[in-house]
């Protein structure tokens, strides 16, 4: 009889640590099947230009400014064309023969494209100060083209991304905020990494 006690408990507790073994099993199984998604998502960058454009005396009033339609803060940067383009002189110089465009200081020019030197805010319907208010020297009093000058065109296209990036190692690059001061060497990082992936 104490054999069969022996062998009694011997088999509960076989089947204790076996209940045990298989509880262990099932729940590491579920652990590993049960993955946690990180779902980033980036931010909304809209923009658009604006501008109002008409003649008098002589001076072709144009303004042109960029609007942010979305809902993050935004770095912006346009380019400016000019057709042909020997007709316009960018900066005011008032001996030159040329049409005159005097760029606003708000923007910095480097490599072909012209960047707001503030971080414009999100939504509200912000603007950004003209990139420049008029072209002169091309028309008259009356808005025809002075003798020797021709029809032209200034075509202005614009970009906006958002105030930070993530640089190829996952470093963020950039500002934390729109209330950050704005640096030019912070945005130029900024414009790098997004120059990169396009």
């Amino acid at each position: 009889m104490i054999k069969s006690g022996k062998f009694k408990i011997v088999l509960i507790c076989c089947l204790f640590l076996s209940c045990i073994g298989l509880g262990v099993t099932l729940a590491i199984s579920q652990s590993a099947t049960n993955v946690v998604k990180n779902t980033f998502s980036v931010g909304s960058v809209e923009s658009e230009i604006k501008e109002d454009v008409s003649i008098s005396g002589g001076v072709i009033n144009k303004d042109p400014k960029v609007v942010n339609t979305g809902e993050n803060a935004a770095l912006v940067r346009v380019k400016l064309t000019v057709s042909p383009e020997d007709m316009i002189v960018v900066n005011n110089n008032p001996k030159s023969l040329k049409g005159n465009i005097n760029i606003n200081p708000d923007w910095y020019y480097k490599d072909g494209y012209y960047y707001y030197q503030k971080i414009l805010p999100a939504e509200g319907d912000d603007v950004t100060t003209p990139l420049f208010k008029e072209i002169t020297g091309v028309v008259d009093e009356n808005g025809k083209f002075l003798t020797g000058k021709e029809p032209f065109e200034v075509t202005i296209s614009q970009e906006s991304i958002q105030i930070f990036a993530l640089d190829e190692s996952g470093t963020k690059v950039g500002f934390n905020s729109e209330t950050d001061t704005y640096n030019q060497a912070t945005a130029d990082q900024v414009w790098a990494v997004f120059e990169s992936k396009n």
